[in-house]
């Protein structure tokens, strides 16, 4: 049954990627580095793939880590930096327009300087910027909406079917075993329930942002097979949320779609206020569902304390020192604050499952309010977006309402965690010189529905190579 099931899987990912195989498309081989760091962050370590993760039951070999690991991703952020070096003018330029994110990292590796553990700070650094690399590599490309599609087929492809695989065929693999207190979950090719729904709505999100945009170029070719292939992925995203019981997940899941939606519909999109209005609808369910009307959690499977985080959140919060600067970039559950804390709780917590309480704890009120101006320059320019009908403008836009609602019960703000990957990418807008890949896509007054009494003129698709009609309306 097993060779049987791993047969199948092996045809649908290689059908998957047959269907959305456009010979018109030409993206860098770079983005080959990208795929790969974002597969292992939407998976599980390297070293668990092979057997050799470090043991996770004393606090040094958590402090450690895997050499094995280690010398992955720095191949690999070594790879992208030369990669970035070579496309120094448009790195240069995407980093002079989004300065709060340099802002940001600067005053992490700044912080540094005030951890009790320096050099492990310093090192999660590095390892942290390794995220802004891959972004970056895939907006330098010279088709940065295709290249964007590209990485997320790559691995998406392969996560989810693998992970339905996993979850059927090799339970072993594809679940974690109970203990005498917990019952057994659901993990795919994570880790766990909640990294496999985070995973899941990354990605889901994803694909059913190239669906609607497939589905609005009616004139394109392959446009049928791809959007075949999106619907069956998304399918799989959708399922696999179901299955693995974590709330947050299916919330952000079904939220993000439905704000994407909304979006993509023309009425909705030329109105800004209506665009605001969504994106604080989306915010604001889960704020009142988590933090004022607890009786409305159990309708996702979730109680008052919200599993128990409350309590973590009260112990964490009173071990604090400095709230203005933190004890230094990603430090806090270092020394005698992890020891404490796997003293009171027999699972040994590794973060706080609030990843707004993370960055206070590590970076302090300065650290909120610079992660509070990045986030609010992304929004305002994925807005933005939105309304001029650019390509990635909705995607980038669900991206940053899911991360937000995340990390009220997730602490996602990490490295090489998908979640904080996509808030990356979504606030990293392109300058107006970099610009020309991100086009108004064709406009409908409805999702897929082309008005054809609207005026239309022909402009040069990057994507296909070839001249699509396009809304003269949306043009300017």
């Amino acid at each position: 049954m097993k060779p049987i099931a791993t047969l199948v899987c092996c045809v649908c990912i290689f059908w998957l990627f047959r269907l959305v195989r456009d010979p018109n498309v030409r993206t860098s081989k770079a983005l080959w580095i990208a795929a790969l760091w974002l597969f292992i962050a939407g998976s599980r370590p390297v070293s668990m793939w092979f057997n050799d993760a470090p043991d996770s039951s004393g606090a040094t070999s958590y402090y450690n880590g895997s050499p094995l690991e280690a010398s992955i991703f720095e191949s690999l952020e070594a790879a992208g930096l030369i990669v970035l070096i070579r496309r120094k003018p448009q790195v240069a330029a995407i980093l002079k327009s989004n300065w709060p994110i340099v802002v940001y990292f600067a005053y992490c590796l700044l912080s540094a300087s005030w951890s009790s553990f320096t050099d492990i700070s310093a090192k999660r650094w590095i390892k942290a910027v390794g995220d802004v690399v891959m972004v970056l590599i895939v907006l330098t490309d010279h088709e940065p909406v295709a290249a964007l599609k590209r990485v997320m087929t790559r691995t998406g492809f392969f996560l989810l079917p693998l992970s339905i695989l996993f979850i059927e065929a090799y339970p072993d693999l594809g679940m974690a075993p109970g203990t005498m207190m917990t019952a057994g979950v659901i993990t795919g090719v994570t880790t766990g329930k909640n990294e496999l729904g985070g995973t899941c709505v990354i990605w889901g999100l994803a694909f059913l942002w190239c669906l609607l945009d497939a589905y609005r170029r009616r004139r394109e070719p392959y446009r049928a097979s791809s959007m075949i292939a999106y619907a069956v992925v998304f399918a799989m995203a959708v399922w696999l949320v179901t299955i693995s019981s974590s709330a947050t997940s299916l919330t952000c899941l079904l939220l993000g779609s439905a704000l994407m939606v909304m979006t993509n519909l023309r009425w909705v999109a030329r109105r800004r206020w209506l665009v605001h209005c969504l994106a604080l609808a989306v915010l604001s369910v889960a704020v009142v569902a988590i933090f004022y009307a607890p009786s409305l959690l159990s309708t996702v499977g979730r109680n008052g304390t919200l599993t128990g985080r409350t309590d973590i959140w009260n112990q964490v919060l009173g071990m604090v020192s400095n709230p203005w600067i933190g004890t230094g970039f990603s430090s806090f559950w270092l020394g005698w604050r992890l020891e404490q804390m796997w003293r009171i709780y027999w699972w040994h917590p590794l973060e706080s499952h609030e990843g707004y309480i993370e960055i206070y704890v590590n970076l302090g009120w300065i650290g909120i309010a610079l992660l509070a101006a990045m986030v609010l320059r992304g929004y305002s320019r994925a807005v933005d977006g939105v309304r001029r009908g650019m390509d990635m403008g909705t995607l980038k836009l669900a991206f940053i309402a899911v991360a937000l609602v995340f990390n009220l019960t997730e602490s996602l703000f990490q490295s090489v965690i998908p979640a904080w990957i996509a808030l990356l990418f979504a606030v990293t807008s392109l300058p107006p010189i970099l610009d020309s890949n991100d086009r108004p896509s064709l406009p409908a007054k409805h999702v897929g529905e082309e008005d054809e009494d609207d005026r239309e003129q022909l402009w040069f698709n990057p994507l296909s190579g070839r001249n699509s009609r396009v809304n003269a309306e949306t043009m300017t």
